[in-house]
């Protein structure tokens, strides 16, 4: 018997994952997690920002009702950046007790955020890119409009991919500062990077899983 089939017989052929539905029904779009998965936050479309601080046993309402479209965390999950769509960008730096409202309106897509949540990067759709470097208080546009999707950082901020539906791919290695594109145009959804930010993962609507590798 392989090593593989050892493994199956002593799981007794099962999947060792276990899931548990929590919460109530609703329109969930993003969710962030803390490094160790003790503190989760999740945004509700046209609802409120959950936040969890047990793996998600229990949840709390925070903030009010809105477009919310994306959520970030630094990797203690202190501090938490959220994307409104057509609304601003908020900021918690309490694990999301309270927060603060940042940058102007605009069509707010995708937020990422370094490890410390000092960097933080979010799109806006048929807009710019907009880079943080003091936690969300103040805020700088870089590239061109686009229509942008998904962005990712790596952990330290500097190495940065951001996604264009329609596009291409974007990649940065100075925070945010200049971007080069990569790959071919398609309708890009989101975007992952690796802590390094070496290794990147993209999904295209109707199309395929991409990787790619910095060298």
């Amino acid at each position: 018997m392989s090593a593989i089939q050892q493994l199956m017989a002593g799981y007794g052929a099962r999947d060792p994952w276990t899931w548990t539905a929590r919460e109530s029904v609703r329109a969930w779009g993003g969710i962030a997690s803390s490094s160790d998965g003790t503190k989760l936050a999740a945004t509700a479309s046209s609802g409120q920002i959950y936040t969890s601080t047990d793996s998600g046993v229990t949840w709390t309402a925070r903030e009010t009702s809105r477009q919310w479209s994306a959520i970030a965390s630094s990797s203690d999950g202190t501090k938490l950046a959220a994307t409104a769509f057509s609304g601003q960008i908020y900021t918690s730096t309490n694990s999301g007790v309270t927060w603060t409202a940042r940058e102007a309106a605009r069509t707010w897509q995708g937020i990422a955020s370094s490890s410390d949540g000092t960097k933080l990067a979010a799109t806006a759709f048929g807009g710019q890119i907009y880079t943080s470097t003091d936690s969300g208080v103040t805020w700088t546009a870089r590239e061109t409009a686009r229509s942008w999707r998904g962005i990712a950082s790596s952990s330290d901020g500097t190495k940065l991919a951001a996604v264009v539906g329609g596009g291409q791919i974007y990649t940065s290695t100075d925070s945010g500062v200049t971007w080069t594109a990569q790959e071919a145009a398609r309708t890009w959804q989101g975007i992952a990077s690796s802590s390094d930010g070496t290794k990147l993962a993209a999904v295209a609507d109707s199309g395929q899983i991409y990787t790619g590798v910095f060298s």
